[in-house]
Parts: structure tokens; sequence; C-alpha cells
């Protein structure tokens, strides 16, 4: 069930992030379009560095699991800051 709500949460942000920020959040097509290549990019190297860090160290619990476990509650908060509405903020801050 946990990789059912982590899945929600990414399919989420796949399929309606791009709506949210053009639609809601009123950011230009063109700025979303940046904002969400940077983030791919930026994911692509965080990866690299997520997997070496949890990959060099070895708990009790397993090399994952304290990981999951710390990290988890970031998830849903970070949710609701991404959809949080920016109405009433600068074109530029909404960006930010």
């Amino acid at each position: 069930m946990g990789d059912v709500a982590d899945n929600v949460a990414f399919q989420m942000t796949s399929l309606y992030l791009m709506v949210y920020m053009t639609g809601i959040a009123g950011v230009s097509a063109g700025i979303a379009g940046a904002i969400y290549g940077v983030t791919k990019v930026w994911a692509g190297v965080t990866d690299l560095v997520a997997g070496n860090t949890v990959g060099r160290r070895e708990t009790k619990h397993g090399r994952l699991r304290p990981w999951i476990l710390g990290v988890s509650p970031l998830l849903p908060i970070a949710l609701v800051g991404l959809f949080t509405s920016s109405a009433g903020l600068a074109p530029m801050a909404t960006v930010a």
C-alpha cells in the first residue's frame, strides 16, 4: 500500500502539474515547460546521488528502510506545498 500511495503522489504531479501551473497558478506554458525540464535534469542528478548514498550505508534494518521511514513524512508536505494556490503573488514569486 505504501507503493500505491507513492505512485498516486507521483502520477498526480506528472498528470496534473502542468495543467495546474498554466491554468490555476497563471504561469506561461514556456516557463512551465522550462520548470519541468530543469526539474527532470535535477532529478537525474539527485537520483544518482541518492542511490550512491543509500548504497554506502548498511544498518541493521537494511540499506533503504531507514531512509524511507525518515523521509516519507516529507512527501505529503511537499505535495501540499506544490499544489497550494499562489493567488495574489507576483508572477516571479509564483514561479519561485
